[in-house]
């Protein structure tokens, strides 16, 4: 259940809030199956907090730092998150359908079965975050910073990832059947078993990259 004062405290809009974030800086916010949907929160200190099971659906959260929050089984669905800091995080079983992640710090940060699909993360940075049995079918990840992220058998079926980085990044498994990747860094990724029936790797640099066993 959510405390009851940081409810309150968040009431009285960003300003407050940020200001008793800096007068209270041993405290994590406590929104466990809180109902934040439709809230207008840009720039909002989230650093820390805790989301478990909350709706945070259709919410503005433009350059919001939710740095090292939990956001295990929250809606997220059609959120804007863009410029938004979320290093650090983990998206447990998370619905992030149709957010839009743009531009957003998503480094460091833990998938798990999370639903993605037609999220937007163009410009985004994901590097070295680890993706595991998720789906993205659709996204929108072009100009994407991928480097040494991990998607172990996650769904990119249709992604568009045309000119993003995915050097040293590890696709083992996944099926990126139809998904666009023209103009694609690829230097050294891990291709192995990976699907790509019908991807389009139209210039793409794929110099030192595994691709055995990949369909």
């Amino acid at each position: 259940m959510a405390n009851t004062e940081h409810l309150n405290v968040l009431e009285k809009g960003v300003e407050t809030w940020n200001a008793w974030r800096i007068q209270n800086p041993s405290i994590r916010p406590d929104f466990q199956g809180a109902d934040l949907g439709r809230l207008h929160l840009p720039g909002v200190d989230f650093r820390h907090a805790n989301f478990y099971e909350a709706n945070l659906r259709e919410s503005v959260f433009t350059r919001a730092n939710f740095e090292s929050s939990t956001l295990y089984r929250c809606d997220l669905c059609m959120a804007n998150l863009s410029h938004a800091n979320l290093s650090m995080v983990d998206f447990y079983k998370t619905n992030l359908y149709t957010a839009n992640l743009s531009h957003a710090n998503l480094r460091h940060s833990h998938f798990y079965k999370a639903d993605m699909q037609e999220t937007l993360l163009t410009d985004a940075d994901l590097g070295e975050s680890n993706f595991y049995e998720v789906d993205m079918r659709e996204a929108i990840l072009q100009s994407a910073s991928l480097v040494r992220t991990t998607f172990y058998y996650s769904n990119l079926c249709n992604a568009n990832l045309g000119q993003s980085n995915l050097n040293c990044a590890s696709l083992m498994g996944a099926n990126m059947a139809k998904a666009n990747l023209r103009r694609a860094s690829c230097v050294g990724t891990n291709l192995f078993r990976a699907i790509l029936t019908g991807a389009d790797l139209t210039e793409a640099d794929l110099r030192e990259a595994v691709l055995r066993l990949a369909d």
